[in-house]
């Protein structure tokens, strides 16, 4: 069978996996189970794309990548429940070939960070600098962070915002990776500076 995101795009218009705090504050027991269902949707489209050898670079593979992103979104890029907090595996040992494997580990949105990463490297061969580098960077665009962080708020390692902070650095540490210029390494680090408050 060849690559048909359309089919996974078809199985997450059946159920509600983005949050909403005025439903989800009476639906407290079955929150665990839509974020279980998440996280398993995103290991399954790794599984594909490793092991099937499913397209990550076509117009359904970015309509996939849009409606994941939502659902992060409205998590705030945040931890799904259960998961353990924490730099994905590829900042903390300062290995980029980890992002490569094919395991499910980490969380749900380090999975994610796997699937951008093997989605640029796919367009890398089968297009002009100039297009590669426009793709890229509206790809990219969907996981930079926005918004700051109030670090002077925080109360424990387990802070939500302190989660949000361990994503967010390691999606610029996956933006800097795949487009290692100057220009785009200043520009991460400008976000950085934009994001967190000190204050």
């Amino acid at each position: 069978m060849g690559t048909s995101w359309e089919l996974i795009l078809l199985t997450l218009d059946h159920i509600r996996l983005v949050t909403n705090p005025q439903i989800d504050s009476s639906l407290s027991r079955s929150l665990c189970c839509r974020d279980a269902y998440i996280r398993l949707v995103v290991s399954r489209c790794l599984i594909l794309q490793k092991h099937w050898c499913w397209r990550l670079d076509d117009d359904a593979s970015s309509a996939l990548f849009r409606r994941l992103v939502d659902i992060f979104k409205s998590h705030k890029f945040a931890n799904l429940w259960g998961e353990i907090a924490g730099f994905a595996a590829f900042v903390q040992e300062s290995d980029a070939c980890l992002l490569m494997e094919d395991a499910n580990m980490g969380s749900a949105f380090m999975i994610f960070l796997k699937l951008i990463f093997a989605s640029a490297e796919q367009m890398r061969p089968t297009l002009s600098e100039d297009e590669y580098l426009g793709r890229t960077k509206k790809l990219l665009s969907l996981v930079m962070p926005v918004g700051t962080i109030q670090l002077s708020t925080l109360r424990s390692p387990f802070d939500e915002q302190l989660l949000v902070l361990y994503n967010r650095f390691s999606s610029l540490a996956l933006a800097i990776h795949i487009l290692l210029s100057g220009e785009n390494v200043l520009y991460c680090v400008l976000l950085v500076q934009c994001h967190v408050n000190f204050g």
